[in-house]
């Protein structure tokens, strides 16, 4: 940084710097630096985009939720680097559920299932959060509809065992228990590599049989 200042890497340098903080806990030093960052008027997209995560990630060591959601929203103003920019509407998502606006988390998710050109892992996971925020008010059809329709899609083979986890647990509040035994038991057929998925599926069994 201090040798090359007019390095392409510079702003770049200076970002994973303040990462580098990030991880010592200084969070204080890395808003600093990334602050410095955000001013540069030769910052690229991407540059912007990854300099806003990393500042989130700076303000979720200071519990400044606010912060960290606004900083999370600009970040996906470019959507330069679609991994990243899925990884942080789904952390959004997470954030407004833990906050209790429920409206919002599901526009995030809703919006995030149905985005294209991104890992399917967060479209599958999208619709999975969507679900997980299910009340009275949601329609139960529709939303095993698109479990069901996740489920039926060969791409999404890894999944099975947490799609048809999910739609037990619906199924299971709506008292159709019925279905719900039979998703339980299809989660765990499905099951190969996430033995803490399985452990939570015969849970949900043990309890319903007893």
């Amino acid at each position: 940084i201090n040798k090359y200042p007019n390095a392409n890497l510079f702003n770049e340098t200076r970002i994973w710097k303040a990462k580098t903080h990030v991880r010592l806990q200084n969070e204080e030093l890395a808003i600093r630096t990334l602050d410095l960052v955000l001013k540069s008027i030769d910052l690229s997209d991407a540059e912007y985009e990854e300099a806003q995560t990393a500042m989130a990630m700076a303000y979720t060591l200071t519990d400044s939720t606010q912060q960290v959601i606004n900083h999370l929203k600009r970040a996906t103003l470019y959507f330069s680097d679609r991994s990243q920019s899925a990884r942080n509407l789904f952390i959004l998502g997470q954030i407004y559920r833990e906050e209790n606006h429920i409206d919002s988390s599901n526009i995030v998710f809703e919006n995030l299932a149905l985005m294209k050109k991104i890992p399917q892992k967060y479209k599958v996971h999208a619709t999975l959060e969507r679900a997980k925020n299910y009340n009275a008010a949601d329609s139960t059809d529709l939303t095993i509809y698109a479990l069901r329709e996740l489920i039926d899609n060969r791409d999404n083979r890894p999944y099975l065992d947490e799609l048809y986890y999910q739609a037990g647990l619906i199924s299971q509040k709506m008292d159709s228990l019925a279905y719900a035994y039979d998703f339980y038991e299809r989660s765990i057929r499905h099951n190969t590599k996430k033995p803490f998925q399985k452990s939570m599926s015969y849970e949900k069994l043990g309890n319903l049989y007893f």
